[in-house]
């Protein structure tokens, strides 16, 4: 196999290993950047998958709380006035509001 190197390699023109970046042109390959890279990208896709879950759900729970919040009012609003909403005039007479 190494023949079979040597022989394509003189085979090349000698113009083209003068383009060829020395070895100290040349960064080595940085093994913990890139997995911290990749760990990066990867809690990118979490975060990304969460939030579309969210965006699913969210609206769903707000229509829920306003349509309790407001069947709570009419229920409110329905009841009939007692001791509780009737005032103290000056004079000591009740007044009751009128619904």
């Amino acid at each position: 196999m190494n023949r079979v190197v040597m022989r394509t390699v003189s085979r090349l023109p000698p113009e083209l290993f003068y383009s060829l970046p020395t070895g100290l042109d040349v960064e080595p390959f940085d093994e913990a950047l890139d997995r911290h890279i990749w760990s990066l990208s990867d809690q990118r896709l979490k975060w990304d998958k969460e939030i579309a879950d969210r965006r699913r759900s969210k609206p769903q729970d707000v229509e829920k709380l306003v349509t309790e919040s407001l069947a709570q009012h009419r229920a409110c609003d329905m009841e009939m006035p007692d001791e509780s909403d009737a005032y103290a005039n000056v004079d000591g007479r009740l007044w009751v509001p009128s619904r």
